[in-house]
């Protein structure tokens, strides 16, 4: 009978050590080390302020065409029939027929001037002319490979003039350009300068009308 008892017990204390186990598994602490705090939920990110609005910078601003421009091409449109005469180097003349054409180019950043004279193999020239606010400027190219780059302050009293500097098969030259409005003809003439602006030699003279 005591037999009995003892492998009783000692079958209880086996179970309760086995059950121990199953209920918890984790391994005891050991003593004197500190307790791990509990973790405490994530806090709330703080709200992100809305981004300022753009800032309007003005010096980076696209441009756009110019109303200078556009009264220019108004006022030249259609076609022109000019009648003057060429001078050549030595001093001698040749009558000049011609037409002329102005018309919006490059997005209407541009005036373009198209000019041509009407006899064969004739003398022709294609003219650029913008405005940026305080002067006007030019590019004008020709069937003889000669170019211009020119500028003006605009028309004053109906009266334009244009200085520009060149280059040809002759050289460098400087060059000045006059053009009048008289009643419904435009009268142009204009002057080259071979020894940098010292003297002028007239090079052209035009009366046009629609």
């Amino acid at each position: 009978m005591r037999n009995f008892m003892r492998i009783v017990i000692s079958m209880s204390m086996v179970a309760g050590l086995a059950g121990g186990a199953v209920a918890d598994d984790k391994p005891a602490p050991a003593k004197g080390a500190p307790a791990v705090p509990a973790k405490k939920p994530d806090a709330k990110p703080a709200p992100v302020p809305p981004a300022p609005p753009p800032v309007k910078d003005e010096a980076h601003a696209m441009p756009t065409p110019s109303a200078e421009v556009a009264a220019a091409v108004k006022a030249s449109t259609g076609t022109w029939k000019c009648n003057g005469q060429m001078f050549m180097p030595d001093g001698s003349a040749q009558p000049m027929k011609a037409t002329m054409k102005t018309k919006f180019a490059l997005d209407k950043f541009w005036a373009q001037t198209s000019f041509a004279e009407t006899k064969k193999n004739g003398f022709k020239f294609e003219s650029y002319r913008t405005f940026d606010g305080k002067k006007w400027h030019s590019l004008h190219v020709d069937n003889m490979g000669s170019q211009e780059v020119g500028w003006s302050d605009g028309p004053k009293d109906g009266k334009t003039v244009w200085e520009s500097a060149g280059r040809s098969v002759m050289g460098e030259s400087k060059a000045r350009h006059y053009e009048e409005m008289v009643g419904k003809e435009l009268k142009m003439w204009g002057e080259w300068s071979m020894d940098k602006g010292k003297t002028y030699v007239k090079g052209y003279e035009a009366v046009c009308k629609k």
